[in-house]
Order: structure tokens, then C-alpha cells, then sequence
């Protein structure tokens, strides 16, 4: 199982939903949502979006052979994030949810999940190249590393 995989395992998900349950029960059971709670998820779904198309810029433009798991990984998460507030405005009545908007969100992360996967891959590629350079640089034997 990659690492990525691992992020968002049938587990995870389970729990999101649970989470999202619990959040959604909450606001329910609340008297009528003040004016500052509304503007805070809006600001919040702003700032996602924001954060998104920052950590993608930052991964996409990211010229180092490690650090791009971070990069790709915080875009994952703000997407993540963003669906999230962005379902739970909708079902709020906060914003008016578009269908498309999540199977696109939905796609989206599918999309970043694979760019998680590979930018791992391409760290663990690149460390063992550079343990390979020091192992024989100082002529040290595998598994005496340490």
C-alpha cells in the first residue's frame, strides 16, 4: 500500500464521516446561526481555496528532489479541507452546492493523491541513490550504517 493510500484509507474515510455526522447534528440542534459563524465558514472556504491553489503552485514549481511529498501532501489536505467545508456549507444552507463542483473536488483529489504517491517515490528514489553515493564513497558495507 503506498504511502498516500494510507492518508485515505476506508478507515480514514469512515471517520471523516462520522466527524462530518457529529458536525452536522451539532449545527442542527443549534438555534438559528449567527451572522459571524456564517461569514467565518465562508472565510474559511476563501481561504482554502486560497491555500490550494498556493500549495499546488508550490509543488508544481518545486525544483528540489525531496520536500515535494510536503508540497503535494498540503495540497491534498487543503482540498480535502475544502470539500469538506464546502459539503457542509451546502448542507447548511450557507451557499448553494453544486453537483459538479464536488465530483470535480472528488476528481481533484484523486488527482493529488497519485501526485502524493509519486512525489514519495521520487524522495525514496533520490535517498537511496544518495545513501548508494555514501556507501561507496566510504566503501560501507549495507546494513552497517548505523
Amino acid at each position: 500500500m503506498s504511502k498516500s493510500s494510507q492518508l485515505v484509507s476506508a478507515e480514514d474515510l469512515a471517520l471523516y464521516e462520522e466527524v462530518f455526522g457529529v458536525a452536522e447534528y451539532m449545527y442542527s440542534k443549534l438555534p438559528e446561526i449567527p451572522l459571524e459563524e456564517k461569514w467565518d465558514t465562508t472565510a474559511k472556504l476563501r481561504r482554502l481555496a486560497n491555500d490550494l491553489l498556493f500549495s499546488t503552485s508550490q509543488a508544481v514549481g518545486n525544483t528540489s528532489p525531496t520536500g515535494s511529498e510536503y508540497d503535494w501532501g498540503a495540497a491534498h489536505k487543503h482540498a480535502f479541507s475544502l470539500r469538506a467545508m464546502y459539503r457542509l456549507g451546502g448542507r447548511q444552507k450557507f451557499i448553494n452546492l453544486e453537483p459538479e463542483m464536488m465530483l470535480k473536488l472528488d476528481r481533484l483529489i484523486k488527482q493529488l493523491d497519485s501526485r502524493v504517491d509519486g512525489a514519495y517515490k521520487q524522495t525514496d528514489t533520490y535517498n537511496k541513490n544518495d545513501l548508494e553515493h555514501w556507501r561507496s564513497k566510504y566503501k560501507l558495507a549495507k546494513g552497517k550504517e548505523a
